[in-house]
């Protein structure tokens, strides 16, 4: 339940091949440490999961370059 592993093959830029970990640092699962390898670089990142309505990261794309982002989340019924 702690962690989560994605593997893939592509083209193009993700040729050939990709994949990451995505680890729950907290019990509740509030806050987890991601890690991926995109065919090019290693990227690494940090989620904190805010309540039923979204989630804010922030990571290292390349291991140089700084990103984030916040992300909001509803049921459209």
């Amino acid at each position: 339940d702690n962690w989560r592993v994605h593997l893939g093959l592509g083209s193009g830029r993700y040729d050939p091949v990709f994949g990451g970990v995505d680890a729950a640092l907290s019990g509740a699962h509030k806050l987890h440490l991601m890690a991926d390898y995109d065919s090019q670089y290693v990227n690494t990142g940090l989620r904190m999961f805010l309540g039923d309505w979204g989630t804010a990261s922030v990571g290292l794309l390349g291991m140089k370059e700084l990103a984030g982002a916040v992300t909001f989340q509803t049921d459209l019924r």
